[in-house]
């Protein structure tokens, strides 16, 4: 079994934020406009805000004991990862391996490239013992194109659009409505599990393995 995550820092961003900076609907030709000028900015202050997301990386310690090896896939271009990787290594998280689009001549999620580079890279024997963890919906269509195991996180995830804080201040009704949500979109792109946050990922290994014993595969049009 091995594991490939989703890129673990990130910018929160929506639809509605847009909308409520701009007073219009995003498209491809601003948004396009809008990155070629916030690039440089990002890499200038980028080192600021690579603290890795809650619970990454004693779970990945406990992964790594399991004698999983740890890929990454990423939207993140090579020259912001150059100011990523060595400041996440200093915080205690580092990959074996991790892939960029500039890697797969800009092929990005939700194309499975980048997740068969992983696999080349670390010498994976096959796609259905490799399971990917991300927090979109382009991770869960990713490693279903990928033909790996798909598993949506939940809180804190650039889906759910909340800060912990923010999602920390809701009442338990709201909670579990925001999760339920969340929860059902990933199954309705192909997701086989949902977690609600890292902690849950090495017993859900666990239980994948013993899928796996079975004979099961990934992306079995219902959710296990």
């Amino acid at each position: 079994m091995e594991i490939l995550i989703s890129c673990v820092f990130r910018f929160q961003t929506s639809a509605a934020l847009w909308e409520q900076k701009f007073q219009r609907q995003w498209n491809e030709a601003a948004v396009e406009k809008f990155y070629t000028e916030f690039e440089p900015s990002l890499i200038t202050t980028l080192s600021e805000y690579t603290e890795p997301i809650s619970e990454v990386i004693e779970t990945v310690e406990k992964l790594r004991e399991q004698g999983l090896k740890i890929g990454s896939t990423t939207g993140y271009t090579q020259s912001m990862m150059d100011v990523v990787v060595p400041n996440a290594k200093a915080k205690g998280y580092a990959p074996d391996y991790y892939v960029t689009p500039d890697n797969t001549n800009s092929f990005e999620r939700p194309y499975p490239y980048m997740i068969y580079r992983n696999i080349e890279k670390l010498k994976l024997t096959a796609t259905w013992k490799v399971v990917k963890v991300g927090d979109t919906i382009s991770d869960i269509k990713e490693a279903v194109n990928a033909g790996v195991w798909a598993v949506g996180v939940v809180i804190g995830s650039s889906e759910m659009s909340l800060s912990l804080t923010e999602f920390h201040a809701l009442s338990e009704h709201e909670k579990e409505q925001r999760i339920t949500k969340i929860k059902q979109t990933y199954f309705q792109n192909g997701a086989d599990f949902t977690i609600r946050s890292m902690s849950e990922l090495p017993p859900l290994i666990e239980k994948i393995n013993g899928l796996i014993a079975e004979g099961k595969k990934p992306y079995s049009k219902e959710p296990y």
